[in-house]
């Protein structure tokens, strides 16, 4: 939501396009203030109107925006990343709802999509991802590193060559 201003200028002799044009626009926004001054150019005579209003978006622009923002990450991850992503995200739905707590209190998709590409298995690891410092590891840590491992026993191979193709 920001402030704007627009100008309308109406000659005396009122040509209907322009008033409808003023009016239409007086009536979609939330105006602040109007000023209008009578202007007298030679033979010309006008009535200039300076409006300030409330920009804001609509609500459909609002929606595009957020879902805009979202990232499925199911197009974003490989669909071995997005198994793991997905085995944690359910992990992350059973702790929010045993603990009524909101699921981005516990991991943000962000941070668990970093966890599922470099398969994390270490609690230092862990640490390096943005957001997740001591008392999410401390809550949390040991079971995320459990579910990787798990993981990582399940595909030994699929991992091992994955880490290979990461660090040549």
């Amino acid at each position: 939501m920001s402030i704007q201003i627009k100008a309308f200028t109406l000659p005396i002799h009122v040509d209907s396009a322009i008033e409808t044009e003023m009016n239409a626009f007086l009536k979609s926004h939330k105006v602040i203030n109007i000023r209008k001054e009578f202007a007298n150019n030679s033979d010309n005579l006008y009535w200039c109107f300076l409006v300030e209003y409330v920009a804001e978006e609509s609500e459909s622009a609002k929606q595009n925006k957020a879902v805009k923002n979202t990232i499925d990450y199911k197009e974003v991850l490989s669909p071995e990343d997005f198994s793991v992503y997905a085995q944690i995200r359910e992990w992350r739905k059973e702790v929010a709802e045993k603990n009524g707590l909101q699921l981005y209190a516990i991991l943000k998709n962000e941070q668990m999509a970093t966890i599922a590409q470099e398969k994390i298995t270490s609690l230092d690891k862990l640490a390096q991802i943005p957001g997740i410092g001591e008392q999410r590891i401390k809550k949390y840590g040991k079971d995320i590193l459990e579910i990787m491992k798990n993981i990582v026993k399940m595909n030994p191979a699929k991992n091992s060559q994955t880490a290979n193709e990461k660090n040549p």
